[in-house]
């Protein structure tokens, strides 16, 4: 989920597909190791209170703005 609330806000988006190695029918989104390197290091993220949270409890990366959509 805390990886859900990081796309909504726009901190985070796939760089390319590919296709599964097991099942050629599923597509796997792929992520750039440099963007996810940039979110660890983001001062604007307390990774401590995420790591804190309880399982089950509401993630502290829920309060993140949701990036609006772009409009053509």
């Amino acid at each position: 989920m805390d990886f859900d609330h990081l796309i909504r806000a726009g901190l985070l988006a796939h760089a390319d597909t590919a296709r599964s190695s097991w099942n050629k029918h599923d597509v796997v989104l792929l992520y750039r190791h440099a963007d996810l390197d940039r979110i660890a290091r983001s001062r604007h993220i307390d990774w401590d209170a995420v790591r804190a949270t309880p399982q089950g409890g509401r993630s502290p990366l829920a309060a993140l703005p949701t990036q609006k959509a772009a409009t053509r």
